[in-house]
Order: C-alpha cells, then structure tokens, then sequence
C-alpha cells in the first residue's frame, strides 16, 4: 500500500473535532489536501476506495461523501442498490452521478435489469430524477418500457419526464391525473399542455387544488393565464409582488375597466400607478347616480385614507355632474368622517339637520354644534340621554380639532354639572380619553379635571384632611376610578414641564400595578419612571420584582438603541435567581424562564453563564426541554458526555417520539465520544432488568436507531418467540412476550431489507399487529429480485396471504401481479377482490376487468371492508367500464346489504353518478327494473328512493326505446293506487323536463300527453298550468320575451274567462315558478312582465304582475331596477281603484314579501273586470 493511500486512510480515522460539524470541516479540509495527490494516480484512487471501510456510522457518510467527491460512479450505484435512505438522499442529489450512470442505458435494460435490482422508494427518486434531466425522446422510450413492467399507474407519476407530443398521446388514452408539480414541469416543456390538460380532465379541475400552479402560471404567462380564467372560471386572489408585476403588463386596461381584474391586490394597483388612480377609481363608478355612499366599495376602501375625499369629489361630482348638497341620500356619516375641511363638512351635515338628524349635529362648525347641543342639554331630563349629548359636544371639538374648545366645554361642564353623580364625571373624563386623549392637555386643563374631582370629594366628605388633600395632591392621581392611561398621562405631563413626580409614582403603586405602555408615552419618561420604580419601590415581593424584569424586556423590545439589562440591579438578579427554583417555573414565570435560558442556550459567553449551567444540570428534571439535547449536540456535546444519564433518562420517554428519534439519529454520529456505544450499554443493562414488568418499547426502540442492523437482528434472535403458550400468570411470560412485541414494533428503524429473515420468525398471530408496520416498511426498502423469497413465505401462510397480495400488488411487476389475481384457489378468491379492483382502478385493462367482474359475486353479507371499497371506487371506476359496473354493484348490495336505510342510501349514490353517457350503455332491462322498483315506496317504513326521477329522465333521454320506456312507466304509475304519490312523480318528471337545458325536448311529448289526461281545471289547477309550461318549454328552450310574454297572457285570459278574476292569485304564484325556468334571474322575469304590461295594459294583468313582482334589492343590477321602475309606471298609468289599491300597498310592503301575504284584510269589487 502506497504512503499516499496509508497516509489518507489513517487521517480518515483519525478526524479532529468535538462537533459533527467541525468534523465535517476538517474531512472535506483532508479531501481538498488529498484530491491533488491522487488526480494523476488512478491506481492510488483506486486502492483508497477499495481499503476504506468505516468503523462508525459517521465515517460511512463521510465515505458516500468521498465517493461523490471523486465521482466514483459504480460505487455508488452499489450503495444505492443497498437502499439505506440517508446515504441514498446524498447520491440523488448529484445530477452529474444520473448522466454518468443512466445516460447511454438503453431504456429496456433499464427499466428491466437495472431498476429491479433496486427497492421501490430508490426506484421512485432514480426516475424522478430521470425525468427531469434525461431527453424527452429517451424518457418515452423509458415511459413505454415502465408501462409494459409495472403497469399504468407507475408510469404515469413521471409522465413529465416524456415529449410533449407523448404526453397528449397518454393524456388521450388515459384518464391520469396529475398533480400542480407536475403541471408545472410540464408546462416548462410546452405551454399549450396545461389547457390539453384540463381539457380532458375537466372534472378534476379545481383553483384551490391547483392554487399553487394558477399563481405560477399567472407569474409567467399572462396570456395563458387570462384564457385558462376565461375558459374554466378559475376563482384565486393574487399577492402584492404578483400583482406589481400585472400592472406593468395591463396598467392601460385595469384602468379602463377594474371590475374585470377582481383578483388582484387594488392596495398594490394604487401604489403602482400613482396618480392614474383618479381615472381608475372614475371608470369603477356606477353609471347611475348610487343611492347611498359607496365607501363599501372594494376599489375605494384601497386608496390611503388621506386622499378619500379628494379622490371621492374629484371623480364623482365630475363624473355625474351633481352637487352633493343636492342629493341628501349619499350623504352619511362615513362620508362626512372623511372631509377634512370643517366649513365644508359642516356645509353638507347642515343638509342633514335641516331635515331633522340631529345626530349629525357634532359634525357643524364648533360654535353652531356647542350651541345647538347645549340647547338640548338644557332641555334633558334624563341622565343617559344627557351623558351622549355631553359626549356627542366633546366629539364636535375633537372633530373641528379645536383645544380651546375643548377647555371651555370642561369649565361648562364644571359649573354646569358640577353636583351630578361620580359616575357622570367619571364618564365625561373617559369620553375625553376614547375621543381626545390627553397628550394635547394644557396645565389649566389638568387643573379643571382635578377641579371636577375636588367639588366631588368635597361633596362627600368634609374633614380637614380632605381639603390638604386637595391643597397637596393633584386629584387625578388618586385612585377615585379615573383609569391608569389618565393617571400615567398626568405623570408624563408634569415630567415633561420639569416638576418632580417621585413621590406621585409612589402614590400610584399604592392603589395600581400598570407600567407604560412605552412606545404611547415620552421615551425619556418612560425610562425615567421605570428605572425610579426599579430602585425605589423595588422590594422583596417576588411578583412585584418579576413584572419589573418583564418590564425591562418589554423596554427593550421598544427602544432597540436604548436596552437596559435587569443583571444591573443586583435585586432584580437576586429575584431571578430565586424564581428559577420555582417548581412551576416556565408556567407562572415564563419572561424569567425565557430569559434564563437566553443565558444558557448561546455560543457568546457571558457573566452568568457557567452559574446558570450548573443550576440547569442541578434541575435538570424541571428545567429542560427536549429540544434542548438537540442544541447541546449541535454546539456543545461534551456537556452531553457529562451529564448523560440524565439526558438519557429524558429520551427514554415514550411521549413525542418521532422527536426523540431524531434525536438519537444524531447521537449515532457521536463515536468519537462513545455516546452511542454507552447508550447501547445502557440499553442493554435496562433490558436485562428483571424487576417489574413494564413494556420495554423505548430501549429497544433507540436500539434499533442506535445499532447496526445485524447487530438488532441477533438481539431480535436471540429473543424470538417460540412454540410454547403464553402464561399470564407467569411474570416472566408476560415481561419476555412485552420485550418480543417491542422488538418486533421497532424492526423498521433499521431502514435495513437485511434484517428480514429475523423478522419474519415475528409474524405470526400473536405478535403480527406489532411487526405489520415494520415488515411494510422493510418490503418497501428491499430490492425487487429479493422480494419473491419474502412473498413466497408470506403467501404459504394463510393468515399472511393477504398481506402478500397486497405487497405483490404494490412492489412487482404488471405480469407477476396478474398471475397473482388469477388464483384459482377457493380459499384465497374471496379476498382477492380488494386488491384486484385497486389494482384495476390504477391499470385498467379489460383482462383485469374481467377478474373484478368474478370476484364481486364472491362478496358475502358481512364484509364491510369489500362493500365499502365498491362505492368508493364508483367515481374511480374509468368511464369505458363504469356502465358494467353499476349493475354488478348494485346486484351485490340487493343481496348482501339487509338494512333498508343503508341499502336505500347506497342505491342513491348510484343512481346519482348516472350520467348520460353512463345511461347509454346500461342495459335496458337493468334501468326498467331499477325504475319498476324504486319509482313509488313499497310500503310505509320504505321510502322512495330521491335520485330516481333524475334517473329516469337521465335514462330516458339516453336510450333509443323511448316508446318502450313510457310504456313501462306509465304502467307503473297506473299501478299507484296512491293519487298523492301518483302526482309526485310526475311533478319531480316536470322538474326535470324544465330545468333540462337540451334543445330538443320533443321525445317527451308521450308524458305531457299521459300527465294532461290525468289533471282537470277545477281540481288539479296548479298542475293544469304546469302542462301549460310543459308544452312551452318541449316547444322551444329559447323563446324571445315578447313571443312568450303574448303566449302566457293569451293562456291566462283563458283561465280567467272560464274561472273568473278570482283565481289571478293562484294563477300568479305557478306563472312565477314556471316562468323561473325559462328566465333564471329576476332581471330577466322583470324584463318579462314589463313586455306583458305593454302587450295587455289591462287591470287585470296589472294585478296579476303585482302579486309576482318583487322591488329590487340593493345589490341589484342597474338593468333590474331600471325594469322594476318601468313596470310600475305602466301600472300606475292605469287609472283603475283596485290596480291603485293594490300599487299603493306594493309601495308600504317589507323587503321581500309578496302582497299575497297580506291577501286576508284586503276586499276588492271584481265586477269591473
């Protein structure tokens, strides 16, 4: 062996360092000393790669570091076959190692003797690798070959990896739906993909489930984006960055129409085009003059609050040429907040008074408000409505932002309501606090506030001590219910004009415990009065003390050049320290807690460090958290090997486990320190514990972390349950059973497919639960050619077999799978059909169909699980099979499924995925048979099934037998000897006939025809109009208003001719809900009556239109309430007392109710008409 070779493998196991990561420095230090040597000399490469085997768990990173390092390609092909995760995440992050490797392998050998040799979740990252950087042309060849071995569903995962012309061949073929990441690679490789996309898989659009690629598309292609919102109404909301850039691109047609572009962030819009903001706002504006102020607006509530109203009299007086004085409705209160020129608000809130609201009295100059409200004042009795005319005087000031007057309304409400209750004066002083602060408070304001308090005390109690009080004490001070902020601005104002304030502080600790809040006072007398409190009030009230530490934290989150240290006040350091040995520290002191920590956990050095580090160890049971062992290893491990026993008795804790793993996956790495070899000791010495018999799960659990994996396979033999039955009453029974249970739980955290064979002595019926996870998790790691001996043992046991399917199913290949599900076996059949249907649902093909169509009869009563699968796999089922399917499932529920609800709730899952195309291949008979059935109820305690009508039309309009079909039903029905249920099955027909959007409805005339025989004027009224609407809507879907409008009214003349005006009521509410089919929105309806008044301006149509229209809510479209107005100018014309009866209560109703619904009090002569 070389001196080169010698001298590297002795460095490399002799690396220097305390930490993983100073370690790590030095490793890559020895590689970049190293590489020079060897670059030149092959074969000393060589011989370092071949003698460099690793005594710990670090030196193998370090090893698979080495290899990437120098490219060594075959060597870490190896390890990637081996399937260790960790060292597996290292290499599939070197897309030179993917080029190197696969990039000449024809795509067969491949996929067919390169990636069995591999476990399934390597084979996964290898192709999504592939996929990303090897040729379109190539990866289509690979697509085929992955398809031809392991079926559909696998291939279709990598689908981005192929051309784009190769991606519209599958997404033709197939079904397959992708995910927003996979959307994105592909729209990298060709744009126009993402709308051949969706346009196959429209069903399985939706904007929250693609969020992330709409915002990707939107930030890249605007275009692309703009058709795709078009196209598929996508519904999201853009950022401000994304929005910023928008603008850019379409500032000119944001302006022009804003309304269009609801989906991006105005707030950003308005900062991007500045000055353009007028036009913009102008083109939001309504085209008719709004009935109220439109501060609600979206567009508006964007701009910054200080150019609302130049913005709002800017555009809108401009825009529809109007004074605003002029139309008192848009006047409010929102608006009148946003003037800022007192002269003109008060201008506009004269408006409002005039007219009788006083409530916007406040809003008057200061000398018209004052006025005014005093006026009322004096005239008020009660002392509520006094107190909010008091409030509503301060209000006037704080809006005019007048001081003086402030000052005079104070010295006004001294004298004038200087004998009313405490709770008055009290309430006058909080209104000034809510409305005006006290920051802009002259001294001769403060002294009528304490004035106000003096007549108070004085009025209660009058000993000499009260009038030194007054003479010595600023009142607002005391503690007579003014509150803390008043108290504390009092303080600031006195600091700030110069006077002392020590011994006011320490009259107001004696009544209150409220610090400043800092950043709403001075910042010198903030500091000022927290460092007086600190080293005159300060004492040895513990609570008292730690509030004054959290008050020093909550000063230096204010003031960040200005920090202050509660370590520089020795009785501030005396408090902290005795807090920290409070047991519920971190709950009753958490700013202490933190702030003891803060000393402990940093890598700067500090006064306290070391003294708080031995506390910590000292306590460690109450101190520490979890975390904290994470930290340790990061930056300082040698406290770990101090104080281990202690850190490993809180990682032997059950609770948040997957944390504590981690956690021990790192202390693996420490062997230079011995942690991981004492902690196995460790271990060990607690397994052969032979006192008490608790379950032994955390030991052998970090066991399982912490040793090689042959290592946990010998502990896991030499523990392997045998042949003899468990005694319970034997201790050690149960405390070695315990220990087999936790060793099985736990196999998986070998990551190893090595230890299998250990593994598999663990799954039998006891112990089966415990190893199922750990036996999945290690099939998924091992590599496809190893797999058949494992299966092979799991298919010989019965119990297991399933197990084995299911594996086989997952991890093999398309032939061996489908050799699999053609078991003959009679025993196995039963269970088969689980795996097989799934297996169908991601690989469809009609052989494996076929399999699913024999295995569903062998479904027996009982079996939830494979009753369950059939429904949820119904919307998976591919669209070619789906009407096969339906009959089979639905035969196998009619004889296995006894409980009516339950049977009747399946049936109508069923029938609710039904949809035409499904219909036209369903068998005739099958759809008969299912309406014969479920058409009516059976009897009282059988419902009818809900979805059948739909079904029925559905069925109907599908098939070519229509003839034979009505002949059938109508059959039925006249089978019914149920009149009432007779009737609602065809009005649920009718439902459907009206509400379908085909044009060609003329295949329904046999109903109408069977419907109208069975109707009469006198008895079935409603439904004789419903024939009416019948024979409109199989005449045409798309009638003109003015062809309709004339048909209805030649219809009602009729009825009213032959039955008399007293049935226009009802007439009205079945024309109603008729017309709603032909005309969805009430815009349209209105549209409607307006063309019916003009053609028949008569009253009796003017009733008739009363009793359906409805006034226009505010939300409305201008259109709605433009023909809303003109229908009631057409029936007002028509100079007729019952017409104008019944206009006038149109006029007084409530929002939203009809005038029938005040039908009873109403008495009318019809004889005029």
């Amino acid at each position: 062996m070389s001196t080169i070779v010698e001298h590297f493998i002795n460095q490399f196991h002799n690396i220097e360092g305390t930490t993983i990561a100073l370690r790590h420095k030095n490793f890559f230090k020895l590689l970049h000393e190293i590489a020079p040597l060897v670059s030149t000399k092959g074969d000393a490469l060589d011989a370092i790669t071949l003698n460099l085997n690793p005594r710990t768990y670090l030196e193998s990173l370090f090893r698979v570091d080495f290899l990437i390092y120098f490219r060594r390609s075959q060597e870490l092909l190896n390890i990637l076959k081996q399937g260790n995760d960790v060292f597996v995440s290292k290499i599939v992050k070197q897309v030179w190692f993917f080029k190197e490797v696969f990039g000449d392998v024809p795509a067969h050998q491949l996929v067919n003797e390169i990636l069995p040799c591999m476990s399934f979740s390597v084979r996964m990252k290898i192709l999504r690798k592939l996929s990303r950087f090897s040729l379109s042309e190539k990866f289509d060849e690979i697509y085929d070959a992955l398809v031809n071995r392991y079926g559909l569903y696998f291939a279709s995962q990598f689908i981005t990896g192929c051309s784009p012309a190769k991606v519209r061949q599958i997404l033709i073929e197939n079904p397959v739906k992708l995910t927003s990441t996979q959307l994105k690679n592909l729209y990298l490789k060709d744009s126009q993909l993402i709308d051949f996309y969706f346009s196959y898989n429209k069903s399985s659009f939706d904007s929250q489930v693609y969020e992330r690629l709409i915002r990707f598309i939107f930030n890249n292609d605007h275009a692309l984006f703009d058709y795709l919102k078009c196209k598929y109404k996508l519904c999201t909301h853009l950022g401000r960055r994304a929005t910023k850039k928008f603008v850019m691109l379409k500032k000119d047609e944001i302006i022009k129409n804003p309304y269009k572009f609801d989906y991006i962030n105005m707030e950003a819009v308005l900062r991007k085009i500045g000055g353009d903001s007028v036009l913009l706002f102008r083109n939001a504006l309504p085209e008719q003059i709004p009935d109220h102020f439109i501060n609600s607006d979206w567009l508006f509530r964007s701009f910054p609050k200080k150019y609302h109203y130049s913005l709002f009299i800017k555009t809108f007086q401009d825009h529809y040429k109007i004074k605003l004085a002029d139309h008192p409705a848009i006047i409010s209160e929102e608006l009148l907040k946003i003037i800022p020129d007192n002269k003109e608000r008060a201008a506009l809130a004269k408006v409002l008074v005039d007219t009788g609201h006083d409530e916007y009295l406040k809003y008057l100059l200061i000398e018209d408000s004052v006025r005014l409200i005093k006026e009322i004042i004096n005239v008020t009795s009660d002392i509520k409505e006094r107190g909010k005319l008091i409030k509503c005087v301060i209000e006037t000031c704080r809006i005019n932002n007048d001081i003086p007057a402030l000052f005079d309304v104070m010295k006004y409400f001294c004298f004038r309501h200087k004998n009313d209750e405490l709770n008055v004066h009290l309430q006058f002083i909080n209104n000034i606090e809510n409305l005006f602060g006290f920051k802009k408070f002259t001294e001769e304001m403060w002294a009528t506030l304490n004035e106000l308090l003096a007549i108070h005390m004085l009025k209660f109690d009058e000993r000499q001590s009260t009038y030194e009080k007054i003479q010595t004490m600023p009142l607002v001070s005391v503690n007579l219910g003014t509150s803390v902020y008043q108290k504390l601005s009092y303080l600031e104002f006195l600091f700030k004009k110069g006077d002392v304030i020590d011994e006011l502080v320490k009259e107001y600790f004696t009544t209150n415990t409220e610090f400043p809040e800092y950043s709403h006072y001075d910042k010198n007398f903030g500091k000022c009065f927290l460092l007086f409190v600190i080293n005159n009030i300060a004492h040895n009230d513990i609570h008292f003390n730690y509030n004054l530490i959290c008050e020093i934290d909550s000063w230096n989150n204010v003031y960040k050049d200005n920090q202050l240290s509660f370590y520089d006040f020795p009785i501030l350091v005396h408090t902290f320290n005795q807090i920290i040995m409070r047991d519920r520290l971190a709950i009753e002191y958490p700013g202490v807690f933190h702030a003891f920590r803060n000393k402990i956990f940093t890598t700067e050095e500090n006064l306290f460090k070391n003294e708080y580090m031995q506390m910590y160890w000292e306590h460690y049971k109450r101190l520490a958290k979890l975390t904290d062992i994470r930290w340790f290893l990061k930056y300082d491990p040698l406290t770990i090997v101090a104080n281990l026993k202690m850190v490993f008795k809180m990682l032997n804790k059950k609770f948040n486990g997957r944390l504590r793993l981690n956690l021990w996956r790192q202390i693996k790495k420490f062997s230079h320190l011995q942690l991981g070899e004492k902690s196995i000791e460790t271990c060990l010495t607690m397994l052969s514990d032979e006192e008490g018999t608790r379950m032994k799960s955390c030991p052998i659990r970090f066991l399982s972390v912490l040793m090689k994996p042959e290592d946990y396979a010998a502990l896991a033999d030499a523990h392997k349950p045998g042949n003899t039955e468990l005694n319970l009453e034997s201790e050690n029974d149960v405390r070695r059973y315990k220990l087999q249970c936790a060793i099985a739980m736990h196999f998986k955290n070998t990551k190893s497919y090595e230890v299998l064979p250990s593994l598999l002595s663990y799954c039998t019926d006891d112990f089966f639960r415990y190893a199922k996870k750990s036996l999945y998790s290690l099939l998924y790691r091992t590599p496809e050619n190893e797999l058949p001996q494992y299966l092979n043992y799991l298919s010989n046991n019965e119990a297991l077999s399933v197990h084995a399917l299911y594996i086989t199913c997952e991890l093999t290949a398309s032939s061996k799978i489908e050799s699999i599900l053609k078991q003959e076996t009679q025993s196995l059949q039963r269970y088969l059909f689980p795996p097989t249907i799934n297996y169908f649902v991601k690989n469809p093909s009609d052989s494996i169909f076929e399999l699913v169509k024999m295995y569903i009869p062998l479904i027996i009563r009982g079996d939830e699980k494979s009753l369950n699968i059939l429904m949820e796999h119904l919307t998976k089922i591919p669209q070619k099979y789906r009407a096969q399917y339906i009959p089979l499932i639905w035969n196998c529920f009619e004889n296995t499924v006894y409980e009516w609800e339950k049977l009747l709730s399946l049936k109508k899952r069923i029938l609710s995925c039904v949809t035409c195309e499904i219909a036209r291949e369903i068998p005739l008979e099958f759809g008969v048979r299912v309406i014969q059935q479920h058409l009516f109820a059976n009897n009282k305690d059988r419902r009818r099934n809900p979805n059948i009508v739909p079904f029925m039309f559905i069925f109907l309009s599908s098939k070519d037998e229509k003839q034979l079909i009505f002949n059938k039903i109508f059959s039925f029905v006249d089978q019914c000897t149920c009149k009432e249920e007779m009737f609602t099955v065809l009005r649920d027909l009718y439902h459907q006939v009206m509400s379908s959007t085909s044009d060609n409805l003329r295949y329904m005339e046999p109903y109408v025809n069977y419907f109208e025989k069975k109707v009469s004027l006198t008895e079935d009224f409603y439904d004789f109009i419903k024939i009416f609407f019948l024979k409109c809507k199989l005449e045409s879907s798309q009638w003109t208003v003015d062809h309709l409008a004339n048909k209805i009214l030649v219809f009602f003349e009729e009825v009213v001719a032959k039955c008399g005006p007293w049935v226009i009521h009802l007439f009205a509410r079945e024309m109603n809900v008729g017309l709603a089919y032909f005309a969805k929105k009430p815009v349209t309806r209105n549209e409607f009556y307006c063309a019916m008044m003009k053609q028949r301006p008569i009253p009796i149509v003017a009733i008739l239109l009363l009793e359906v229209v409805s006034e226009p809510s505010c939300g409305s479209s201008p259109d709605g309430k433009a023909h809303y107005h003109e229908l009631l100018q057409l029936i007002k014309n028509i100079e007729d007392p019952a017409v104008q009866i019944f206009l006038g209560r149109k006029k007084y109703k409530s929002y939203g109710r009809s005038v029938s619904e005040d039908r009873d009090d109403v008495s009318v002569n019809w004889e005029y008409m």
